[in-house]
């Protein structure tokens, strides 16, 4: 899958949360302040975040890395009653914690040569820290 940006950020969401999403000034972020290609082969980082009642199974976690296109693809849930019940600036609390976990799990799942995963998950959560993104607590 190729992507319209290194750090490329989406969601897969019912109307009534997606307009509560800080998709643009997340990802904007991530691109302006880090070069992807600093860290390895990887081109692309793609996350989609879920967000779909419990009861919704047609979208599945998931983490696909393609050697031919350089890229990964991670899908991962955001919990719906949150993003329900809550503002923009603690939704995107949420997500930057999230990304991290993901970030942290990533090694664990795919194994991918000449890609310094560590180095990118200390710069991503400096980045967040100095935004003021790393605060709150989640259920």
């Amino acid at each position: 899958m190729r992507f319209f940006a290194p750090f490329a950020v989406t969601t897969i969401a019912y109307e009534e949360v997606a307009y509560k999403l800080p998709l643009v000034k997340f990802m904007d972020t991530l691109n302006k302040n880090l070069q992807l290609d600093k860290y390895g082969t990887i081109e692309g980082l793609g996350v989609i975040f879920i967000i779909k009642p419990p009861e919704n199974k047609i979208h599945q976690e998931s983490v696909v890395y393609s050697r031919k296109y350089k890229d990964i693809r991670i899908l991962k849930r955001l919990p719906w009653d949150f993003v329900l019940n809550n503002d923009e600036e603690e939704i995107l609390h949420l997500m930057a914690r999230t990304y991290l976990e993901i970030l942290e799990e990533l090694p664990t799942q795919r194994k991918i040569k000449d890609f310094d995963i560590t180095a990118l998950r200390r710069d991503v959560e400096r980045l967040f820290d100095a935004r003021g993104w790393l605060v709150g607590e989640f259920s």
